[in-house]
């Protein structure tokens, strides 16, 4: 037994640590495999031999710990480096001994520092041989021994939100040896008090702005300013207890910061020494709260009133803040018993908006459509009668009324005065509303608010402080915790600074701090400052605003739409259940029609005829032909079905045991699957792209070839080769218009002078080609577009009359009592939606689901219909349905 790094060990142990440690300098210098820019595959031998010398995790008996917080010396040149280039070039002017310039291939190593290093450089003089040190950039404070890019990735990292993990996963990518964490706390420490003293400075300055900007500034008469906090938690609606929160008070004239206090539980230096029962290392603690997280904002903003007052002299006469504190309770006691408390009117609006909610669980009828018009109408009552307690209180008296019809306390404001007729274009169907229990519960609610009617007139907003708040939150991500130490205080301070000042406060700390601002550092601060304004201004204007109210109610409609389509598809416990949730399928609509872009260099025409079992375009194909010039192909198929009666007597084709007849004459019948393969290697056969020329070929051939196509599975393969189709009916149609007859037979005979044996698809492709090269008509015209579709037109239309024939059937019984037209359900039958699809919506939400149903909109479509009219038919239909 040998005694080895303190520890006894057995024979088999030392040789299997000596295995682990050949392995692992095996796998970090073999042949230099993993050097940077090694963009070869590694070869399989060396490859296989690699994997199988990597140790088992099994057989670590020791974690093995590498330490970073002396600087490192490495001789390798891999990785990449932070280098200011001024530094690096004046450090290679000239040996320090002899004065002979260096060169930096003859560096012999590299000492790192975070993001900087020292070159090891020997000078070439033969008499010399100094080894150099040259740095990678600047260095400030005491003997000159602190790095500026590394203070500077302290002030990044405060000011960008990250900490030490996310910087150093951003450095691994970019394959930059990583720094400390050791050596960055030290950093951002220094570079935090910084961060504060320019906050602090910030504030003072904000100070003075709202004072001058406050009219009649006396003793009696103070600032006015909005309060509110946030804590580095996110809260559950259920559970306060975060380890730390923050609060700011901010100006209303001026919008910014004139105050912010940072309260915290813990402290890991602390904690640490109290855990191991010692005294705590000297360390900058910032643990200054032992109370409950909801204690945390009253008492920050209490202190933040009172320091305005001791420190700068200022008194603060309003406070706006939410209502969910004693924050008013506590100034009043202990700072100023006059000072004034307004409520903010985003807090309120959300407190109403809670107790519609409530309501909601009691009256069906109140649904999320009326409890949105409800907060509209709110929202314009509390802006039309700021500092106007008596219009609040009228206003309170109509908003119990308006919305069921009664209008004895409705302005000048209110349409229905005038015309009391006019719809209500925001409630369910255009009406008012009609439960009477409902209109007893808002008028119980509303009278609760008469007697806050000043409050109501003077409400102020925190909207500021929410904006701050969100700053701060970048800074200090909820998912981090930063209140072990003082980064926290370092990262709300940023967020005061860049409110105050912009994203140049970055610069200032880096002045303050002695380092240069940084050429890039202004103009990206610049950048950022300029987009905010712009972004700010823009947002302001009643344009923006009205579009960005639109987005959110076509969000609210799409949201809803998908909701009732989907059904139930996450609530609590909804996987416990085995009952089936029924979907309504997505919208479908009809599909547009594009033509033909037909080129003679790129297209070939090609005639085309089928004949069938029946007249039905669900039919099956007997015979096929289609000719090109004097390329000519001609098929018959068997079909599955038997062929009709008065097929067989317009086309001469019958099928008697097993066996096809034309004329009379047997033929060579093919399965439909080896006839459609025939024909796409006839159309292959051009080079160039196809466009399938008939008469009536929308109408008939068409669905026939397609419904064939798709049941062979051959769509894929011959739309590879067909462009399109072009219809010979509506071509003449257009070029002919006025002639009595349009059928092929006719229009030969009239224009052409040929007849020929009708309804045998080989003469009737023949003669269709002599007809129209007799006529010279181009297929580049205007009314041979008009004329032709696309064959993803084509498979689309197959399609759009398939779900139709699916659905139709199933809407017969609103058809059959005239609630709605044949057209319109058709329309609903191809929009996907059935008569189970419909009951199902109406049984979701009697009310509103039918409709926002039909109403769902698709890019500037509608599913079906906007008509309130017949979506009232169909709502009325199933009423009287649940009824009976």
């Amino acid at each position: 037994m040998g005694k080895k790094k303190h520890l006894f060990c057995t024979p088999a142990e030392s040789e299997r640590r000596k295995s682990v440690s050949l392995a692992q300098t095996r796998r970090w210098h073999i042949r230099r495999i993993v050097a940077e820019h090694a963009y070869t595959p590694v070869p399989a031998p060396l490859r296989n031999d690699l994997l199988t010398s990597l140790p088992e995790i099994d057989n670590i008996n020791e974690d093995v710990v590498i330490d970073h917080s002396a600087p490192s010396t490495d001789s390798d040149w891999t990785g990449r480096r932070v280098v200011e280039l001024g530094v690096l070039a004046e450090g290679l002017k000239a040996c320090k001994k002899c004065g002979i310039p260096l060169h930096l291939h003859h560096a012999i190593g590299i000492q790192t520092y975070g993001l900087a290093a020292i070159l090891k450089i020997p000078c070439s003089n033969t008499c010399c041989h100094h080894i150099n040190n040259v740095p990678t950039g600047k260095r400030h404070g005491e003997l000159s021994r602190t790095w500026d890019a590394n203070t500077k990735l302290g002030n990044a990292l405060i000011h960008a939100g990250v900490g030490v993990t996310q910087i150093n996963s951003v450095f691994a990518a970019l394959n930059i040896p990583p720094v400390h964490h050791k050596m960055l706390d030290k950093r951002q420490a220094e570079i935090g008090l910084v961060v504060e003293a320019v906050a602090e400075e910030s504030m003072k300055q904000s100070i003075e702005e709202e004072c001058k900007l406050t009219e009649g500034l006396t003793d009696q008469q103070g600032l006015s300013a909005s309060v509110d906090a946030g804590w580095q938690k996110r809260g559950s609606g259920k559970a306060y207890d975060s380890l730390s929160g923050h609060a700011s008070m901010i100006g209303t004239k001026t919008g910014k910061v004139i105050g912010y206090g940072v309260r915290s539980k813990s402290c890991r230096v602390c904690a640490q020494a109290l855990k191991s029962q010692t005294s705590p290392r000297p360390h900058d603690c910032r643990k200054n709260w032992h109370g409950s997280a909801k204690a945390m904002e009253q008492d920050m903003v209490v202190e933040m009133v009172r320091d305005c007052l001791k420190t700068n002299g200022i008194k603060t006469s309003t406070i706006i803040g939410d209502d969910d504190s004693t924050t008013i309770s506590r100034l009043r006691h202990e700072v100023d018993p006059n000072i004034e408390k307004r409520s903010d009117r985003n807090h309120v609006k959300k407190n109403l908006a809670n107790h519609l909610y409530t309501l909601q669980k009691i009256h069906k009828s109140l649904s999320t459509k009326v409890i949105r018009y409800i907060q509209k109408c709110w929202n314009y009552m509390i802006a039309q009668n700021v500092n106007n307690p008596d219009g609040i209180s009228v206003g309170l008296d109509a908003m119990s009324k308006h919305p069921f019809g009664d209008h004895s306390s409705c302005g000048d404001w209110c349409d229905h005065v005038e015309n009391p007729s006019s719809k209500f274009r925001s409630l369910p169907y255009g009406k008012c509303l009609t439960d009477s229990k409902l209109q007893c519960s808002l008028a119980e609610l509303f009278n609760r608010y008469k007697s806050h009617c000043q409050k109501l007139a003077e409400m102020g907003s925190t909207q500021a402080n929410e904006s701050l708040n969100m700053t701060i939150a970048s800074k200090a991500p909820k998912r981090y915790h930063f209140s072990g130490s003082a980064s926290l205080n370092y990262r709300v301070a940023a967020g005061v600074a860049q409110k105050n000042i912009g994203h140049s406060y970055v610069t200032k700390v880096n002045t303050r701090a002695g380092l240069s601002p940084g050429v890039y550092t202004k103009k990206i601060a610049l950048l950022r400052d300029l987009q905010h304004r712009k972004r700010k201004a823009i947002a302001n204007t009643q344009q923006v605003k009205r579009k960005r109210i639109e987005l959110k109610a076509q969000k609210l409609r799409s949201n809803a739409c998908q909701e009732k389509r989907e059904g139930t598809t996450y609530s609590s416990e909804v996987g416990l259940s085995d009952k089936h949730s029924d979907k309504i399928p997505p919208p479908r609509f009809q599909p547009s029609k594009e033509p033909v872009q037909f080129s003679p260099e790129t297209h070939i025409p090609v005639y085309f005829d089928l004949e069938t079992t029946g007249i039905a375009r669900s039919s099956h194909i007997t015979q096929m032909a289609a000719v090109a010039g004097k390329e000519e192909f001609v098929c018959f198929a068997y079909p599955k079905v038997p062929i009709s009666a008065e097929a067989a007597r317009i086309t001469g084709i019958t099928t008697r045991n097993g066996k096809m007849y034309h004329l009379n004459t047997e033929v060579d019948a093919k399965s439909i699957s080896v006839a459609i393969d025939s024909l796409i290697s006839f159309l292959y056969k051009f080079g160039r792209k196809v466009v399938i020329v008939g008469h009536n070929i929308q109408l008939f051939d068409c669905p026939v070839l397609i419904n064939a196509l798709h049941s062979c599975n051959k769509l894929h393969e011959i739309s590879e080769v067909v462009d399109g189709f072009m219809d010979t009916v509506k071509l003449f149609k257009l070029i002919r218009p006025n002639m009595p007859s349009y059928k092929q037979e006719y229009l030969c005979e009239t224009l052409a002078n040929l007849q020929y044996a009708a309804h045998d698809a080989r003469e009737d492709v023949s003669a269709l080609q002599t007809l129209v090269e007799q006529q010279n008509l181009d297929f580049q015209c205007a009314e041979a577009k008009a004329s032709s579709f696309t064959f993803q037109y084509a498979v689309e239309s197959h399609e759009y009359s398939r779900v139709i024939k699916a659905n139709l059937p199933s809407l017969q019984p609103l058809i059959d009592q005239k609630v709605i037209s044949v057209g319109m359900g058709r329309k609903i039958a191809g929009s996907g939606l059935n008569y189970d699809h419909l009951a199902l919506a109406f049984e979701k939400n009697p009310t509103e689901s039918l409709g926002d149903l039909c109403r769902e909109h698709c890019g500037t479509l509608v599913r079906v219909t906007k008509s309130q009219k017949i979506i009232d038919k169909i709502v009325n239909y199933f009423v009287k349905l649940n009824e009976c």
